[in-house]
């Protein structure tokens, strides 16, 4: 049996395993299938945990052996971080620990620790609230240290959450027994903004060009009613969406998809002087251009030569794809056009890495960030940009001594503008003893090394990495009921198991009596159910106007059911159908949260309509 398990943006610290009244813990080791294998085929029972590897968040739970009518449950431990929404820290839970058929209790327990400091030691969380709040006085800037308690090294934490400068809330408050009416934008507004984004549609782009299409969607839909827009592909020559941009309306929307939506690398060569000069000659107002591209493209000099000319009133962001991108190119655009460096995108990340630009276009934000320590310190990487109102953290490590303060150095920046170079000195006030913030450090280290070190990185600290995996055996004697367990390992691999056919129950054959329950004894579901998602995130925002309502009927024939008698007394028919929109996506889709907040964020609802919305999905048992 093999489960496919999403917990978002979290490094798995410890696993353990118990099958009846046999448990063990992992211990982690350089990644290898083969001791799972061996485990299976000398009749063991045996469980693999193990990262996709491709930066997605994912991990594969691998269970074999397990006997009939036995019940096996995992528990394993992570770190993540909280995250920052209108000031207020928040923390997602996986929607893999709720989601419908997983055999779960009545709530789950929680150990939550913030900078390396136990927070509540116990937190019941109801099915229903699948999100944590915590409303406290937010300290912008804190320093912490840590002294390991079986080692000699220290680490410091320090973490900062930029003031937030986003426009006024979306959200609309309402107290029961009012009618919520969507708050529309009105248009009396200030001249809209214009975004113009240049896809290359090459043959090169044949491999790249699937992942770029449903990163455009989620980059058009992400947009709102304050911008014009177009969107113009191009190869050997160039076709526009709109012969001038167009205001976001849901006509226009829809064009949008349409024409998104038959992208296809079927152009030869790679000329961008043409639909660069489109787009920059047409002097009607200031814009911002995003080009995303593969390879090298013609006449690159005259490129650099037209964008060095508006770079005035236009800015340029570049993104590159590939092995084979012209860095040269994309390089000089980012620099000519006022964006400073260009973005080099991973295949499997397009669409998460894009809406990050669109960030940098729409918001204010920081970057050249530096941290002083005051002494050599090894440390995790620095963020190039840090939207206002994200939360972010550096860790270090020093093999002796300590670090008493730090200054964090940052530029403040809207749009292209430079506002001002902010100054921030905190000191550390008290070393404390322990291992989380080891942990957190080799969380956020291991990533960035090569296999040898990250192996080593991950043993030490206890951390799962995409070179190692957790791996349990259980092994039973059959001498009339003595009980033995082999010792959980976790250890590297150079061929994963992910490709072995998933076992049902009919495959799997007793090890031993001593692991056979009573024969009138119902067996249970496993912690763990392996189903897939039947609404994706891309069917659900696909659903919502320009304007960020949902349209009730259309939410109801994706999913499946009826609004109307679970709607709140207090909500017409749109403003519930988006209620019910952002709490479905909340739940089924939290590790995804980077894909979906602008698209959210353009909704205008309240989050007591949104919870009165979870608990009616609950109810229903869809989510």
């Amino acid at each position: 049996m093999v489960y496919d398990v999403s917990l978002g943006d979290v490094v798995i610290t410890r696993l353990e395993a118990s099958i009846g009244d046999r448990i063990v813990e992992a211990k982690i080791e350089e990644r290898s299938a083969q001791k799972y294998n061996d485990a299976i085929a000398s009749g063991s029972s045996a469980v693999m945990l193990e990262s996709d590897g491709n930066g997605e968040n994912r991990y594969r739970v691998s269970l074999g052996n397990l006997a009939p009518l036995r019940n096996c449950t995992l528990e394993f431990s992570y770190v993540t971080t909280f995250y920052m929404e209108r000031g207020v820290r928040k923390l997602f839970l996986s929607e893999s620990l709720f989601s419908s058929g997983v055999n779960l209790l009545d709530a789950v327990s929680l150990g939550i620790t913030l900078n390396g400091v136990l927070l509540k030691e116990v937190i019941e969380v109801k099915k229903e609230n699948v999100f944590l709040q915590f409303d406290m006085l937010l300290v912008l800037t804190t320093l912490s240290v840590e002294k390991h308690t079986r080692e000699d090294s220290v680490v410091v934490c320090l973490s900062h959450v930029p003031n937030s400068s986003d426009p006024e809330d979306n959200l609309v408050d309402t107290q029961e027994g009012e009618s919520a009416a969507l708050a529309a934008p009105t248009e009396a507004a200030p001249k809209k903004k214009e975004i113009v984004f240049l896809i290359d549609c090459s043959g090169s782009m044949e491999e790249r060009i699937e992942s770029a299409r449903d990163a455009l969607l989620f980059f058009v839909q992400s947009l709102d009613w304050t911008y014009k827009f177009n969107v113009v592909r191009f190869g050997s020559e160039y076709v526009p969406l709109f012969e001038r941009s167009e205001a976001y309306t849901n006509e226009s929307l829809a064009s949008a998809k349409e024409f998104i939506g038959r992208l296809s690398a079927d152009m030869n060569g790679t000329d961008l002087l043409k639909p660069l000069s489109f787009v920059l000659n047409d002097n009607q107002q200031e814009k911002s251009v995003v080009v995303l591209s593969d390879g090298e493209v013609q006449d690159r000099e005259q490129v650099l030569e037209l964008v060095r000319a508006h770079t005035e009133k236009n800015a340029v962001y570049a993104l590159g794809m590939g092995d084979d991108v012209d860095h040269k190119l994309l390089d000089g655009l980012a620099l000519e056009g006022g964006t400073g460096e260009a973005e080099y995108i991973d295949t499997y990340n397009v669409r998460r890495q894009l809406l990050r630009v669109l960030k940098l276009m729409t918001r204010p934000y920081y970057c050249n960030i530096s941290v002083n320590w005051g002494c050599d310190v090894e440390t995790t990487e620095v963020p190039r940009h840090v939207v206002c109102g994200d939360a972010f953290q550096v860790c270090g490590r020093l093999e002796d001594g300590t670090c008493s303060s730090a200054t964090l150095s940052m530029d403040l920046m809207n749009a292209r503008q430079f506002i001002r170079r902010e100054t921030v000195s905190v000191c550390a006030s008290a070393v404390q003893e322990g291992e989380m913030l080891h942990v957190m450090y080799a969380s956020k280290k291991v990533g960035s090394l090569e296999k040898k070190d990250a192996v080593a990185m991950s043993k030490k600290y206890g951390v799962l990495c995409e070179h190692t995996c957790f791996v349990a055996e259980m092994s039973c004697s059959g001498d009339g009921g003595a009980k033995t367990c082999t010792p959980m390992r976790v250890y590297d691999s150079t061929q994963s198991a992910w490709s072995r056919s998933n076992q049902t129950s009919q495959d799997m054959e007793e090890c031993c009596e001593c692991c056979v329950e009573e024969e009138d004894e119902k067996p249970s579901s496993p912690v763990l159910v392996s189903q897939e998602t039947k609404v994706t995130l891309a069917d659900i925002i696909a659903l919502q106007d320009a304007d960020g309502r949902w349209d009730a009927e259309k939410l109801e024939l994706l999913l499946g059911i009826k609004f109307e008698e679970g709607r709140a007394k207090w909500a017409t028919a749109a403003y519930w159908a988006t209620s019910v929109a952002i709490a479905y996506i909340e739940k089924n889709f939290a590790s995804q949260r980077e894909d979906w907040d602008l698209i959210v964020q353009k909704a205008y609802t309240n989050r007591s309509t949104v919870l009165e919305a979870r608990r009616f999905l609950d109810s229903l048992l869809l989510v």
